[in-house]
């Protein structure tokens, strides 16, 4: 019997109360009675037996293992009364369960099952990987690095301006650079200066905007730390401070902005050189607001590297991945999918690098937008290069076809 708005029902009552009345069939229980009256079906609970009560009342009726000598909080009293029986009318419908709510819930629990499998199975892999790779010399790469083979295989060298580089260096330790790049009609060049001194390097850089950039390096301050400091003349605001420190199981990189309002960086990746799991966030002291939070994980052997990362404060979820298939001529193929949470767009970027000999590289990629680019390095003389480097974007309308030349001399 289901229930229904206004379905009322009498609590506390026997059959004997109800002599005249139609008692139920035969084969159910006498102490549950149904009777019409008044247009409405009403159904008796006296002394009947627990289970045959349950039985006998619809969904949402009363289900106590006694009788209840006070209604239950969905009934409210109503004012009929007979043969000193009180009556109790439901003040709210109960419908039969909904398949659909079911179906969804078993699917729940599967999703579940399933996740906590995976889960589980990927947790014995990364502790199996950890015991197994025993105490190395090496340990995870920095954040930054996660995934960086296989952006430097797709973008790494490719020029579409004229660039032109000379370096020297000395005996002493003292190393000179000079650079100058053509960006259509302008011209901009630097001027660098690197000394070395035991674990101190200082790097000195000065811009054809007379502005001079300033950075000390100490290598092994402590066992596993490198710190640099760094800053821009004459902007007295860019000094800050990085700090890097290596472990067998860790990494940590921060920086710190060396002003009243700093702004400050912290990375940090655990794992083994193979596999590397890490998270970055940035923090404006000035405004109290979080200005990135990045993470990641990375898998990383010498024939093929692959990795994930949720960037973009948790925008955009990349994944790439590399493949070194000969080892001879370094023929490697190199893929990224970029997908965006928020517009559902989808991007991806493919490339392949192969050495046409021991002195020259050929790179090609290609984009999901059409985009095609092609590079071919040479090396005329040790460590002497001249690259070339194209690319056709059939989006744009006046110049679809770019190209660039970089010649980087090292006597």
């Amino acid at each position: 019997m289901l229930a229904s708005p206004g379905r009322i029902f009498l609590l506390d009552a026997s059959s004997e109360n109800l002599g005249e009345r139609k008692t139920a069939k035969e084969g159910r229980n006498p102490r549950v009675i149904r009777i019409r009256e008044r247009g409405r079906m009403w159904a008796v609970v006296g002394q009947a037996t627990h289970d045959s009560a349950r039985a006998a009342l619809p969904a949402g009726a009363v289900r106590d293992s006694k009788p209840r000598t006070t209604p239950p909080s969905y009934l409210q009293p109503s004012k009929h009364r007979a043969a000193g029986l009180l009556l109790y009318s439901s003040s709210s419908s109960t419908s039969p369960p909904d398949p659909r709510y079911a179906a969804a819930t078993l699917l729940l629990s599967l999703v579940l099952v399933v996740w906590r499998y995976i889960s589980t199975r990927f947790l014995l892999l990364v502790t199996g990987t950890l015991l197994n790779s025993g105490r190395m010399s090496k340990g995870p790469v920095p954040f930054v690095n996660i995934g960086k083979r296989t952006k430097d295989l797709l973008y790494k060298d490719y020029n579409f301006d004229q660039k032109f580089s000379l370096s020297t260096s000395g005996s002493s330790g003292l190393n000179l650079t000079a650079t100058g790049v053509k960006i259509n009609e302008d011209f901009i060049g630097d001027i660098r200066t690197q000394h070395k001194s035991g674990r101190t390097t200082v790097d000195v850089i000065i811009d054809s905007d007379s502005k001079v950039s300033t950075t000390v390096t100490v290598d092994e301050a402590l066992t596993g730390l490198k710190t640099s400091f760094s800053f821009k003349v004459p902007d007295h605001k860019s000094g800050k401070l990085d700090l890097q420190y290596t472990h067998n199981r860790f990494a940590l990189n921060s920086t710190i902005g060396l002003t009243s309002a700093p702004l400050v960086e912290l990375a940090a990746t655990v794992g083994t050189s193979k596999l590397s799991l890490g998270a970055e966030v940035g923090f404006d002291s000035t405004s109290a607001s979080v200005t990135k939070y990045n993470s990641g994980i990375g898998y990383n052997t010498s024939d093929f590297s692959a990795s994930l990362l949720l960037a973009d404060k948790g925008e955009t979820l990349k994944a790439s991945y590399i493949h070194l298939f000969n080892p001879t001529n370094g023929a490697t193929v190199a893929a990224e999918v970029t997908h965006k949470l928020k517009t559902k767009e989808n991007y991806f970027t493919i490339g392949s690098s192969h050495a046409l000999d021991s002195s020259t590289l050929l790179k090609t990629r290609f984009s999901n937008t059409g985009k095609v680019g092609f590079l071919c390095q040479h090396e005329w003389r040790p460590k002497s290069l001249v690259t070339l480097s194209a690319e056709y974007d059939p989006k744009v309308v006046r110049s679809p076809s770019r190209f660039g030349v970089a010649i980087s001399v090292k006597p």
